[in-house]
């Protein structure tokens, strides 16, 4: 049977010509992409800083704890995306494998525990093992109008007098005393911000993007970059 080599070699000189176009334009969408994170996750970064500073009284609190958490997941992301434009640079599909991994870990991470610190819950833990190691109750009595672990009596139990955040005002008149248990509160969410919300989206359609750059680097067969290519040798035209 007679072969028709010519329609072949066609087919596939327009194929790949297809997937360089791909991974130009993928190329050209990372970088935009990474500028947007970089900017959501530097304010990403203040936000729950300042979040945490409203919460400095409160330093033994679950909530605290997760926002530590949540900071240092940040700056990880943070580091993460300063490493992503050498690795897109220099065409390393390879090292682009691993680092499209590690970036949906922390973009998972970052979702789940913007999902926990959105969520409410009962204080009676953070009150109940702040009061066991004698820590001040002063940031759940001032914010949420509340005295001790079951009220006020808890501090005439153990010898003493209720200090002055358990009154409105830290007025000290008896009327203005506060009655109720901080045992009995629940810990109001952070609502999440549009910031933080944009910035999920942008990376998880980043990550998108970089898996689609990686598959045509190597659909392509793109070799890598050399550190030579930002010092080119300069070619010196001999004279006459």
């Amino acid at each position: 049977m007679a072969t028709n080599p010519p329609e072949t070699l066609a087919g596939e000189s327009e194929v790949s010509d297809c997937d360089y176009r791909m991974l130009v334009i993928s190329s050209v969408t990372i970088y935009p992409l990474w500028l947007l994170n970089i900017a959501f996750t530097a304010w990403n970064i203040y936000t729950y800083y300042f979040l945490m500073e409203v919460h400095r009284g409160c330093w033994h609190c679950f909530l605290a704890y997760y926002m530590i958490v949540t900071i240092s997941v940040q700056c990880l992301t943070f580091l993460l995306l300063v490493v992503a434009i050498p690795l897109v640079v220099f065409r390393m599909a390879r090292a682009i494998r691993i680092y499209v991994t590690t970036f949906f870990l922390t973009i998972w991470l970052e979702l789940m525990l913007s999902l926990v610190l959105s969520q409410e819950y009962q204080a009676m833990g953070d009150v109940t093992r702040m009061w066991e190691y004698k820590h001040s109750l002063t940031f759940f009595e001032v914010k949420y109008k509340c005295c001790g672990v079951l009220g006020p009596g808890d501090y005439i139990v153990i010898g003493g007098s209720p200090p002055n955040s358990c009154y409105k005002d830290n007025s000290g008149k008896s009327e203005d005393l506060h009655t109720k248990g901080c045992s009995t509160v629940s810990v109001k969410p952070i609502t999440l911000s549009v910031c933080v919300i944009t910035s999920l989206i942008c990376k998880i359609f980043m990550l998108v993007v970089l898996v689609i750059y990686m598959i045509f680097l190597r659909r392509t067969k793109t070799p890598i970059r050399k550190w030579s290519w930002l010092h080119p040798p300069v070619q010196v035209e001999p004279r006459d």
